[in-house]
């Protein structure tokens, strides 16, 4: 092919064009060469297919020879010569010119927090997915985190196995692609396509961009094509499950993953999405089982290690999910995800000191997730920040204006700066979202306690009482009715009611020694005393 475009003259280009035809026979640029020069795609030179329609076709074909030996063509030497020294220009020429096109993206480009990395090779023929900004949490009253770790997300794999024909236009496109320039990765990738619309590793990067711009309908439309173009093509399956999730968080789509396995049983990020579908299953048995194959299959795998941090955390075994996140992190620091959950097991082990790093790294690389607000708020909070604790909180309810936990913390959090007013709204706020909260009526007792306000107190209290479905609770209660009643005056109410608490077999250890101590500084008042 190369050779007929430096051709001398058409007699060279049309033997060029001959033997491209006979190693290939339906290659479609020789055919329509051959066609454009009047030769016959299955004729040797000089055989044509039709009449010669031009005066320098029928001058051609008097010079031509029509012996069968004409059929082997040889190309002379001086023309090898010639398109080897032109092609080496060429190489040189777009090395240089692809070059400074990276450097001058390198110079413009703004600074980029979370760089995708290069996949590593495995035994699997499909690549493997690289690690981005996960997408926020659908907002909801109530969420766990087994919720949680069942809808989060992962960009589905970009990486073709195969060359492309415009090798410059797929260059740039990929480098788009691991520089989340999604717009330009778009563009050069649709060039590709345009010459290659067979490729089903393209529409798959063109479905990843669109998703990741937001463009669901195109990115689906782009799963659809490469589909269609290769029925057989894993990441695709798994591309149309992890779109399907961020419509619908409860879909069903474990066919797909499913299928995407069948078609490779070496396919690592396929093992990683089902035991994130069965971790919403609450199956933490299989989730294990997928994980530990993802791992054996391939062990430098981060997101594998992220999510056997998540299932360990949700286990209850804190110090594994430690060990899996700093694991992950030594392979891919790049992963936000790990420092969430970090930043909890260090939490569940009473080590908030510790959690407030990477709960900070956590808001600072996925800000629109407002559980990571939370979790950092609550870290501020135990470390006595109550004041930045309320600002990490109000982004989080800023987020999620139904997050009722945000509520509840934040209102601990006024009640610590002796914030009466703020304190009671975010409790009203949160029974607002859930009448059968003890929490929320408690808190707001507590709130007009400390505004010194009794009768509004009491009420209050005798809601919390109505709801309390433990013994902490009503212990609780009751300690906070005596010590308002004591600020009014009433002392034997108030003494009644840490008589209460005494006699309770199952009250907490703290309560009950304030109440004896209560019992025994306070003494009774006399009979008709005012």
């Amino acid at each position: 092919m190369w050779l007929s475009a430096v051709a001398d003259n058409e007699r060279e280009r049309a033997l060029c064009l001959q033997s491209l035809a006979k190693l290939d026979p339906q290659h479609p640029a020789a055919r329509a060469g051959l066609r454009m020069l009047g030769e016959g795609t299955d004729a040797t030179p000089g055989q044509r297919t039709g009449p010669a329609t031009t005066a320098n076709s029928l001058a051609r074909s008097t010079d031509r020879r029509t012996s069968p030996a004409s059929a082997a063509v040889s190309v002379p030497p001086h023309l090898i010569m010639r398109a080897l020294i032109i092609l080496a220009a060429l190489a040189a020429g777009g090395l240089l010119i692809w070059g400074a096109v990276a450097l001058g993206r390198s110079l413009w480009r703004p600074g980029l927090t979370l760089i995708r990395r290069t996949p590593t090779p495995s035994a699997s023929a499909t690549p493997a997915a690289s690690p981005t900004l996960l997408p926020t949490l659908p907002l909801s009253s109530s969420v766990s985190m087994a919720d949680y770790f069942a809808v989060e997300q992962t960009p589905t794999p970009f990486y073709g196995a195969t060359p492309h024909p415009v090798v410059a236009a797929y260059a740039i496109g990929v480098d788009a692609m691991r520089s989340h320039q999604w717009e330009e990765a778009v563009q050069y990738l649709n060039q590709v396509l345009v010459i290659d619309p067979g490729a089903a590793d393209i529409h798959q990067m063109v479905a990843e961009a669109q998703r990741q711009m937001g463009n669901l309908d195109w990115a689906r439309e782009s799963i659809a094509k490469a589909l269609n173009a290769n029925p057989r093509y894993a990441p695709a399956y798994l591309a149309r499950a992890r779109l399907t999730l961020l419509r619908d968080p409860q879909a069903d789509v474990l066919h797909d993953v499913d299928r995407a396995l069948e078609l490779d049983p070496a396919f690592v990020d396929a093992y990683v999405e089902r035991a994130a579908l069965h971790i919403r299953a609450g199956d933490l048995s299989a989730a294990d089982g997928d994980l530990g194959r993802a791992i054996q299959l391939d062990s430098q795998h981060a997101m594998a290690w992220v999510t056997r941090g998540r299932l360990a955390l949700l286990n209850h075994d804190q110090e594994g999910a430690i060990n899996a996140e700093l694991r992950a992190q030594s392979i891919d620091p790049t992963i936000p995800m790990s420092y969430f959950i970090l930043g909890q097991a260090d939490m569940d082990l009473g080590l908030s000191a510790s959690a407030l790093t990477p709960l900070q790294v956590y808001v600072t690389y996925a800000p629109d997730d407002p559980l990571g607000w939370l979790a950092y708020g609550k870290a501020l909070q135990a470390e006595g920040e109550a004041h930045a604790a309320i600002e990490m909180l109000s982004q989080a309810v800023a987020l999620s204006p139904r997050m009722i936990e945000a509520y509840l913390t934040r209102g601990e959090a006024y009640l610590a700066v002796d914030n009466g007013n703020g304190a009671y709204r975010d409790f009203r706020s949160a029974y607002d979202l859930d009448h059968t909260l003890f929490a929320a009526r408690y808190g707001a007792a507590r709130a007009f306690e400390i505004t010194h306000q009794p009768r509004e107190a009491l009420r209050e209290i005798e809601g919390a009482l109505s709801l309390a479905v433990t013994s902490a609770e009503s212990a609780r209660a009751l300690m906070l009715r005596a010590r308002v009643r004591e600020s009014t005056g009433d002392i034997e109410l108030a003494l009644r009611d840490w008589r209460t608490i005494a006699s309770m077999p199952d009250a907490p250890p703290e309560i009950l020694m304030v109440a004896l101590a209560r019992l025994v500084a306070t003494p009774s008042p006399t009979p008709g005393a005012h």
